[in-house]
């Protein structure tokens, strides 16, 4: 990780996916009560681009799509990773098949399935930040 970068007050979580539906459900729902801070992205170019440029901080969490045109989840996690061996990352998912082949390319990381349900996502995030 980036010596450079220090440590959120507030949670800070990127959230990843190229439907902007799910963006703002996401944001609204982690925002809603001042515990995280979270950035979206509609594609994984950008994403990496901020995740890359922020130096003055960092992000606590990923929360990506798998399925995304361009760049998808899993190849972005594996360029964060270059970046930040250690970032966690969630990965977003409709699909059987890519939820079973994204445990076994990243046991660490964290999967939920579409349609998200507020709760189970707060939960998560919250476990996986220790918040």
């Amino acid at each position: 990780m980036n010596k450079n970068r220090r440590r959120n007050l507030i949670p800070r979580i990127m959230v990843v996916d190229d439907e902007k539906d799910i963006l703002s459900i996401i944001k609204r729902g982690l925002e809603s009560d001042n515990v995280f801070k979270v950035d979206t992205f509609s594609n994984g170019e950008s994403a990496l681009q901020a995740f890359e440029s922020h130096s003055e901080y960092y992000y606590d969490i990923i929360l990506t799509d798998i399925r995304m045109p361009k760049m998808n989840g899993l190849v972005l996690c594996k360029k964060l990773r270059k970046i930040d061996s250690k970032v966690k990352v969630c990965f977003i998912t409709a699909g059987e098949m890519v939820f079973d082949f994204a445990l076994r390319k990243f046991p660490d990381s964290a999967i939920l399935k579409k349609p998200i349900d507020n709760y189970d996502l707060i939960k998560e995030v919250t476990r996986m930040t220790n918040a």
